[in-house]
């Protein structure tokens, strides 16, 4: 499905990756990790090999769908080396970020990979009067599998223009090349607000 999607795309699609999910039981949440860790790996292996139109009925021509893995940890490092076109992290802080581009770029010279990695971060964000209280309830339902760790996470998102202007200038400056904005409510004129707000600070 990737590789139709992306020649549809005329090559335009990048695929975000990890292994992690939603598991009922929180105590469960490093052993589930643990036994899904190898069984990414072989998929990714697995993808690129039906990319690179290895494997019998490859619906691709040749072109590995570029990939950004997402984690910050050591699996996840080795995976963005020999797999990915980058890597990706959400909810983190400008501050940590930059531990974590200096991380991936080590990485990957150690590896002997050309060129530089994609490194991009996911914030969420909602823009208007009304559209506090629905992003609130939709990130606490998301995040519910959390617990009260939800709650921290709907309080942490981008609610002003001058909080948005002031995370990608931040983003930036540490070294991220892509960040995405998230909208957490259920409106398409999140999309224009956001707009107008960011413009002006990709041109300052």
């Amino acid at each position: 499905m990737a590789a139709t999607v992306d020649q549809i795309g005329r090559t335009r699609l990048t695929l975000g990756l990890t292994p992690g999910n939603r598991p009922d039981d929180l105590a469960a949440l490093d052993r589930d990790f643990a036994e899904r860790g190898p069984e990414f790996d072989s998929l990714v292996e697995q993808l690129h090999r039906i990319w690179s139109g290895e494997l019998e009925h490859s619906p691709a021509a040749g072109r590995a769908v570029p990939v950004l893995i997402g984690g910050a940890g050591e699996p996840a490092l080795r995976r963005l080396v020999a797999w990915g076109a980058g890597g990706s992290l959400g909810g983190a802080s400008p501050a940590q970020v930059i531990d974590y581009v200096a991380r991936v770029r080590a990485a990957w010279q150690e590896a002997g990979r050309d060129g530089q990695p994609r490194i991009s971060v996911l914030a969420h964000y909602s823009l208007g009067p009304s559209a506090e209280l629905q992003s609130l309830a939709y990130l606490q339902h998301f995040y519910a599998f959390l617990g009260e760790y939800a709650d921290t996470i709907a309080a942490g998102a981008l609610r002003t223009p001058e909080s948005i202007r002031e995370a990608v200038k931040a983003f930036a400056a540490a070294g991220v090349t892509e960040f995405y904005l998230n909208p957490t409510a259920p409106t398409l004129d999140q999309v224009d607000r956001l707009a107008d707000v960011v413009s002006p600070a990709l041109r300052d």
